[in-house]
């Protein structure tokens, strides 16, 4: 949803009953990959200070310098800036990535069978589709509203405020139930 019409929306309904921005916070995933570009950079500095190359099949300064340029900093940039965000009204559920716009997604309340906050086991971080879920958005954490709408497409937002959410959906009479891992 572009942001202009965001905004005129909210300015029609005056606020946000709800809204949760998340960033992909996942210390497992910032090692690895800084972990690689540290190996990467070492091995580059190396090869220009001794002019030695690494290893037995050796990549060449030009494709190092590259990967750096073109695959580890843009994914640090990516993931520095990813961020994803769930805002609730009375009318509408607006929700998603900010990458690689900042357009939200949205469900008109009035298109959702169910709205369910569910624990669930672990289901990757990002955008996943899924058998058991549908379309996932998920940053950490095992709670999540998973939503069902009437042309029977399955959402799971992920949340670390589910109380929260729950209370707002029951206020806005939202059809919400918690249960447990599903």
């Amino acid at each position: 949803m572009p942001v202009d019409i965001m905004k005129k929306h909210l300015e029609q309904n005056n606020h946000f009953e709800f809204e949760e921005k998340q960033k992909l916070k996942n210390w497992l995933a910032w090692i690895i990959i800084l972990g690689t570009l540290a190996l990467t950079v070492t091995i580059l500095i190396y090869q220009l200070i001794t002019g030695n190359r690494v290893g037995n099949n050796p990549a060449s300064n030009g494709f190092l310098i590259c990967m750096i340029c073109l695959l580890y900093l843009p994914l640090i940039l990516a993931m520095l800036h990813a961020t994803l965000t769930v805002r609730i009204d009375k009318t509408t559920i607006f929700y998603g990535w900010n990458l690689p716009t900042n357009d939200l997604n949205k469900i008109n309340v009035s298109d959702i069978v169910s709205a369910d906050i569910i624990e669930y086991s672990f289901v990757g971080y990002g955008y996943r589709l899924t058998r058991k879920y549908g379309t996932v958005y998920n940053t950490s954490g095992n709670q999540g509203l998973l939503l069902k709408t009437r042309s029977n497409e399955k959402i799971l937002l992920g949340t670390h405020k589910a109380t929260e959410l729950g209370e707002v959906l029951t206020k806005l009479d939202i059809r919400p139930t918690s249960s447990k891992v599903r």
